[in-house]
């Protein structure tokens, strides 16, 4: 995203020395429904080098192009603390990527009784920063996009991101438990345990062109970089490459 422009009205400012208090902070600007095409243009925006960064109760705006193609975008906002974003006056909805998750994750032993704080992973990163973004929402020239910073942000560092998947990747043991195995177990529409199904299925207009690593025995590794084990049928690979290749999906 480039060209910023920042607003935050006088009242604000004098709410903010004046009383100490931000509930109501950010309310005039929503009031003003900064957020859609007709009310963004209703206030004077400040731009380029002047517009603050790292300032709580912000208002910033910018206008894009749409992507070229038809996969699926999405709202980089790691840069951001905490707010509210829309795109031609829909809400993308909350951000919060300022919230870190908790945790030691230098460590890892299953031993014992499993519970919540074993074997934890990305530590000190943010729970999401991606925000999907519908491509019906969007023009192809001239799309707004607004966004109410709460805590303080870097909006320079906001970008509109395709998802774009290259490859897929899934690993199942024999007799792994699911829901659905479960609850028709439980259900006593089967009278024997399930094996469970693994079911890979591409984008729209996508489909397997390739198998990359496939294994029925005891692979090593994980998802991206994984070994064959010592114990491997080697025809499953050919009889996985006549089965699936061509096709949108497997199981």
């Amino acid at each position: 995203m480039e060209c910023w422009y920042t607003w935050t009205s006088d009242i604000e400012w004098s709410q903010r020395r004046k009383e100490g208090s931000v509930l109501a902070i950010g309310l005039n600007g929503e009031a003003l429904s900064l957020h859609s095409l007709s009310g963004s243009s209703l206030v004077e925006w400040t731009q380029g080098s002047f517009v603050s960064h790292r300032q709580p109760l912000m208002w910033y705006k910018t206008m894009f192009n749409a992507p070229a193609g038809n996969t699926p975008l999405a709202l980089d906002m790691g840069s951001m603390g905490k707010g509210q974003a829309w795109i031609n006056g829909q809400s993308v909805g909350r951000y919060w990527p300022a919230y870190k998750s908790s945790g030691d994750c230098s460590f890892c032993n299953y031993a014992g009784t499993y519970n919540e704080k074993k074997c934890l992973s990305n530590c000190g990163e943010a729970s999401q920063k991606w925000y999907h973004v519908p491509r019906s929402w969007l023009n192809p020239t001239g799309n707004l996009l607004v966004v109410f910073e709460e805590w303080g942000g870097d909006p320079n560092g906001i970008s509109l991101v395709r998802r774009e998947v290259d490859s897929v990747c899934a690993d199942i043991y024999e007799w792994q438990p699911t829901l659905m195995n479960y609850m028709m177990q439980a259900s006593g529409k089967v009278d024997k345990p399930l094996r469970p199904k693994v079911h890979l299925q591409c984008g729209t207009g996508q489909k397997i062109s390739s198998i990359k690593f496939a294994s029925f025995g005891t692979p090593e590794g994980a998802c991206g970089g994984y070994r064959q084990g010592s114990v491997t049928p080697f025809i499953l690979m050919m009889l996985l490459t006549g089965f699936v290749l061509g096709r949108t999906g497997a199981q």
